[in-house]
């Protein structure tokens, strides 16, 4: 069993939105994960499939298929925040917090017996 682990970091995504879209492929075979990445548009999908695209380039250089691989874990992390000012009434400001996230994702091949 042969296991790749990947990890992006201060990835300009809130956590609690990447963690919303990494629920859905926890578990999945990386090829149809992929597959399902490719299709969705949205920016909160771009950081997550770049971080599985390197684990498949980095499992077929070990020689398996990305169909023969599960994603076993996917953890998104809280990373420092950007902390901004924006002015309000009477000369105040207020602090906007742009949220930034680390994704680590680690990705196992399993025999195709195996499969269920």
């Amino acid at each position: 069993m042969q296991e790749v682990q990947k990890v992006s970091r201060y990835v300009r995504v809130a956590p609690k939105k990447l963690r919303m879209v990494a629920g859905l492929f926890r578990g999945a075979v990386l090829s149809q994960a992929l597959a399902q990445l490719d299709v969705r548009p949205e920016p909160t999908y771009r950081p997550l499939r770049g971080v599985l695209r390197q684990a498949a380039h980095d499992l077929k250089e070990h020689g398996v298929n990305p169909e023969e691989a599960v994603i076993a874990e996917l953890i998104i992390d809280e990373g420092p925040g950007l902390k901004r000012r924006r002015f309000r009434s009477r000369g105040r400001t207020s602090t906007i917090v742009k949220r930034r996230s680390h994704i680590k994702a680690i990705v196992r091949s399993f025999p195709k017996s195996k499969r269920s």
